[in-house]
């Protein structure tokens, strides 16, 4: 009979155990979906402050609650991320001819676990600046024969310029 009552409280142990590594403290990790964090994002440096320019896309097996996040302070200053929604905006003018590209770590958490992403953003070119020229007046002097389809240069340097 005391062998009857040992192997029952050993079952019901099991059990208890079991159930435990089935569902109780078990978390898992949110992941990104976004296919950016892959390659690379283009943002144009004409896009205007205050523009939504990507929106983060995650998913959490336990259908946790998610909260979004933008990491660093260089890139806190050029972008916020609304924390429910994931969107992604523009704090501050891009541009190209001073910073041409970024890497920026986004964050999503499920409250339990936090998950980081890095995301190469290429700052895109809009002609703002105009050509400068240096050493003017230039002087060309294109022949009446040239036709339009010679492989010659189209004009040379002159001697003394």
């Amino acid at each position: 009979m005391k062998h009857n009552k040992i192997s029952r409280y050993l079952l019901f142990t099991f059990v208890v155990l079991q159930s435990f590594s089935l569902g109780l403290g078990y978390n898992r990790l949110p992941y990104f979906l976004n296919y950016f964090f892959d390659t690379f994002l283009l943002i144009s440096e004409d896009t205007p402050v205050g523009t939504s320019v990507t929106q983060l896309l995650a998913r959490d097996l336990d259908d946790d609650k998610l909260v979004f996040g933008v990491v660093g302070d260089e890139a806190k200053k050029f972008f916020a991320v609304e924390s429910e929604t994931g969107v992604v905006w523009l704090r501050q003018p891009l541009d190209r001819e001073t910073k041409s590209e970024f890497t920026v770590e986004f964050s999503v958490s499920d409250n339990q676990g936090v998950i980081k992403g890095k995301v190469n953003i290429q700052v895109g070119d809009v002609n703002d600046n105009a050509p400068t020229f240096h050493n003017q007046p230039y002087a060309v002097r294109i022949a009446e024969s040239l036709s339009c389809s010679s492989s010659s240069p189209l004009f040379k340097s002159l001697p003394g310029g």
